[in-house]
């Protein structure tokens, strides 16, 4: 168990997460001032989603390699945490979603829609247009996603929230 780098890795997550906040506002204030900070909120979300499923890993000594999307590092985890995680999203994702196919497709395919938005965003100059959006950066094997009603941007921030409480719940065990 390589329990001080992933503290370094919690500690890290934690950070990038408290400036994707910084960054955050709500729909209805949007300003001209604010609205460059939604791709900076983004990356940071994205990059602490990814520290954190490494520290999740690393407490349980599985190799991560050189791997960076988040659906490919959530399914490198074993299958209790990757239960717990989704779990914990159900829970904290609204009125205690019910656990169900149709809500574990929902869960996979909006991995799948934040899978490399560190990635894309980081260099988000390269393609945004009038819109900046996840839908609107999707790859090209994600674009089927677009058309997915059981997919939307918030989910980026609900994924966040929920790994930074599920590594809270096992630190403390």
């Amino acid at each position: 168990m390589n329990v001080d780098l992933s503290r370094k890795m919690i500690a890290s997550a934690n950070d990038f997460l408290e400036a994707a906040k910084r960054c955050s506002f709500s729909k209805e204030n949007i300003t001209k001032d604010n609205l460059p900070l939604l791709v900076p909120e983004f990356v940071n979300r994205a990059f602490a989603c990814e520290l954190y499923l490494k520290a999740i890993a690393a407490l349980r000594n599985i190799d991560t390699g050189r791997k960076h999307e988040l659906d490919d590092l959530f399914y490198l985890l074993n299958d209790e945490d990757k239960k717990s995680i989704y779990d914990t999203w159900r829970e904290c994702a609204g009125d205690n979603i019910i656990d169900v196919d149709y809500i574990k497709k929902m869960f996979i395919d909006n991995l799948k829609s934040i899978r490399n938005v560190f990635k894309r965003f980081r260099y988000a100059h390269e393609w945004s247009g009038s819109t900046i959006s996840i839908s609107s950066s999707y790859t090209p094997d994600q674009y089927h996603l677009l058309f997915n009603f059981q997919v939307y941007s918030g989910f980026l921030e609900q994924f966040t929230e929920t790994l930074q409480m599920y590594i809270n719940i096992i630190k403390l065990n």
